[in-house]
């Protein structure tokens, strides 16, 4: 399972077996590096455009991102190491149940029967695509589940 947030020209990547970032635009990281290079020579910010690089504001920006993106990896990395010696210590299991309760509007009726979505919301191991249920036993890694009743209409 992989989840994707983009931000400026980056990909933060988790899944359950890496975290990192991905750079999508390589001229702008160059340019970083080439402005980088500029401030420690000394060369006047407003030339830093012309020469290749980013305006400050634009340099300063995005080392923002990129120390903020390097915080939510550190941070994930370290609950994740947290998380996966919880685990192996002992079982933690939480469940959940859920009631669902279905209504129709005037201008909008329901084309989806309650079994349908009691099988969309709660089923487990027999269709694909997954379940609710199935979702949340997954990305937990068996640790949490959901169960529940749908009610309506």
């Amino acid at each position: 399972m992989l989840f994707d947030i983009s931000l400026i020209g980056f990909k933060f990547q988790k899944s359950h077996k890496n975290i990192g970032l991905r750079f999508q635009n390589p001229e702008r990281y160059r340019k970083h590096a080439v402005t980088k290079q500029l401030i420690a020579d000394g060369v006047d910010p407003a030339n830093f455009k012309e020469m290749g690089g980013l305006s400050l504001n634009a340099y300063e920006t995005f080392n923002d991102i990129l120390d903020a993106k390097q915080s939510a990896v550190e941070e994930t990395t370290k609950s994740k190491s947290i998380s996966s010696k919880l685990t192996n210590s002992k079982s933690i299991t939480e469940k959940r149940n859920m009631l669902v309760l279905l209504v129709d509007f005037k201008d909008k009726k329901s084309t989806c029967s309650r079994e349908k979505f009691e099988e969309k919301l709660f089923s487990s191991g027999n269709n694909p695509p997954m379940s609710v249920r199935e979702y949340y036993q997954e990305v937990s890694s068996g640790n949490f589940d959901i169960d529940g009743e749908v009610n309506g209409w």
